[in-house]
């Protein structure tokens, strides 16, 4: 098996136990083939067995200088590619023949320091309408069919509820209770909620 296959190989297996034993969603398993792949990037598909500890300060600072287009990566996109490629290479290191290779050590320099992760916790709060900017938005729609009034209702219901649009777009309409208020989130009957959780919301 020549590396270029044996790489291929590995991550696949990685891939199945992330869906298979760990539960992650699609998307979520694209962050850790996203970070894989920049990793071989950096290396040129290099077997996976050489990572070292000064490989990865190198690495580290090859994502500082890395971009897409003129802007930089992120702090949280770095912190979040190192996470990735540090349960990689944990799982890698118990495989047979990558036990003597890959060291806890090294996997260990696949971290932020201190300060950049501190300061991913306290970035700034987004900016989002306001209760008068929303309420200009439904008073713009000019009621003449029945569409119009089902926009009206999703804008105030999206408002009153909070909920994810995509939690909106799936929910059946069964699932509120106009006499309690209360919407019952239920990702086993099609609700789309952020990591499939149940719960009932108001």
């Amino acid at each position: 098996m020549n590396l270029k296959t044996k790489n291929a190989w590995l991550k696949r297996r990685y891939f199945e136990l992330l869906k298979q034993a760990r539960g992650f969603s699609e998307p979520t398993i694209l962050v850790h083939e996203l970070a894989i792949s920049r990793w071989e990037e950096f290396t040129k598909s290099e077997d996976f067995g050489r990572l070292t500890a000064k490989k990865a300060v190198v690495f580290k600072k090859h994502l500082e200088e890395t971009g897409v287009g003129e802007k930089p990566l992120s702090p949280s996109t770095r912190y979040r590619t190192l996470k990735c490629l540090q349960s990689f290479f944990e799982w890698l290191a118990a495989q047979p023949g990558y036990r003597s290779k890959i060291t806890t050590d090294s996997i260990s320099y696949l971290s932020l320091d201190r300060r950049t992760v501190a300061g991913i916790g306290s970035l700034r709060v987004p900016r989002f309408p306001g209760l008068e900017h929303v309420k200009r938005l439904a008073d713009s729609i000019e009621i003449k069919t029945d569409i119009d009034r089902r926009d009206r209702a999703l804008i105030a219901f999206l408002l009153l509820s909070g909920m994810r649009d995509r939690a909106v777009a799936t929910l059946p309409l069964g699932f509120f209770d106009p006499a309690t208020l209360e919407i019952r989130q239920d990702s086993l009957k099609g609700v789309d909620t952020k990591f499939g959780k149940a719960f009932t919301s108001h």
